[in-house]
């Protein structure tokens, strides 16, 4: 199962401005890579340095290093001086990306596929390590060829009865869905894969809304496990700069996770000076706690769905949900329904006072045809008596 260092072939695979995916075999070390003529890989743009960036092969594994670059060199987010290249690592040089890939040539792949299949067809207990190791494989090839599934989803102004901004689906969801108990497990316990995955999701998603003419509130993930992580600020940094003065980035993150003080405390500072707002999900507390954020209160927070399902046949909810909204307002933090289903569910949380609602009554799309058109109009609201 393990393939012979000197049997990969590693490329380079960026997507060209005509949408033709474009790749560079690495045949040679060190493989350099900036403007000059005699670099390996030839870089045509006037932030790629004349020597930007080179690539080396030894027993350990690939590695790149940056030569001193102007507009510095990137792995998986994170500017590096040196740094280890693995297959599906998200490389980017000045500000144009690729992707490296490091895989066995085909014919050996063949036959371990063939192997991995013929055990799939029996499935018993003790095939748990192989279809582990299928599943390792399929995430690595969506990461390389970018084959991650991404949703959006609207959010929706109850007051003004238009769209709010649009959130970015949860890419562990999706996965898990498709990939079962192995990806569970995998996407729960290799940081550095379920890292790429949020990442790219991100990226994709960012990418995409660029075609969306109208300026709008964007939120995007940050799952739990890329919480303390070195990678976290520095990607969502880029994704700052990617959507520049086009569209406004909001960083959804856990509720749960804003107890870490000194790291999060670092993580606001930090999207603080890139412009980035914040919002609170899976809010499942009361007003006390809404409190205890007063000196540092997230833009945004988004209620658990069980805080408001079936609120109107529950007083004390009511109740709940009106203070929380109270408090909200006095913090100037902006609440959001989530789980929203039915109209009458959203009729509700409008005569509660909720001003922003999301959930599967508004739709769901992927994204990329949610932003393909040129002359977007927002989602139809059906429910009655809004607006």
């Amino acid at each position: 199962m393990i393939n012979d260092l000197a049997a990969i072939v590693p490329r380079l695979q960026r997507v060209a401005n005509d949408g033709e995916a474009e790749q560079t075999s690495l045949e040679s070390f060190p493989f350099t890579i900036g403007r000059n003529d005699d670099c390996d890989l030839q870089i045509e743009s006037a932030k790629v340095s004349r020597e930007h960036a080179v690539i080396t092969r030894d027993l350990q594994g690939f590695k790149i290093r940056d030569l001193g670059s102007t507009n510095g060199t990137c792995v998986n987010g994170r500017r590096i001086d040196q740094a280890d290249l693995n297959d599906g690592d998200i490389v980017v040089i000045a500000d144009i990306e690729f992707t490296f890939s490091a895989v066995a040539p085909s014919c050996r792949r063949d036959t371990v596929t063939m192997a991995l299949g013929d055990v799939a067809m029996k499935p018993n207990v003790g095939d748990a390590p192989q279809r582990l190791v299928r599943e390792i494989r399929r995430i690595h090839e969506m990461l390389t060829h970018r084959g991650v599934i991404c949703h959006i989803s609207p959010i929706m102004d109850l007051r003004a009865s238009r769209l709010f901004g649009f959130q970015a689906g949860n890419p562990f969801q999706h996965e898990t869905d498709r990939g079962g108990s192995e990806a569970k497990a995998l996407l729960g316990t290799d940081s550095r894969v379920a890292e790429q995955l949020c990442y790219l999701n991100r990226l994709i998603v960012a990418e995409e809304s660029l075609r969306y003419e109208e300026h709008t509130n964007l939120f995007l993930h940050v799952h739990q496990s890329e919480i303390g992580g070195e990678l976290l600020i520095e990607s969502l940094e880029s994704l700052a700069e990617i959507l520049s003065d086009r569209h406004q980035l909001v960083v959804t993150v856990p509720a749960s996770a804003v107890g870490l003080t000194s790291y999060f405390t670092e993580v606001r500072r930090r999207l603080t000076e890139i412009g980035a707002l914040v919002a609170y999900d899976h809010f499942e507390a009361g007003p006390a706690q809404l409190s205890q954020w007063s000196q540092t209160p997230p833009d945004f927070v988004k209620l658990a769905p069980s805080l408001t399902n079936g609120i109107g046949q529950e007083r004390h909810r009511r109740r709940l949900l009106t203070s929380l909204l109270d408090t909200a307002v006095d913090l100037q933090i902006r609440i959001i329904t989530t789980g929203r289903q039915d109209d009458p569910d959203v009729q509700i949380c409008k005569e509660l006072g909720c001003p922003l609602a999301e959930g599967s009554v508004f739709g769901c799309q992927p994204v990329n045809t949610a932003f393909r058109d040129r002359n977007p109009s927002p989602p139809v609201v059906r429910f009655a008596g809004v607006g």
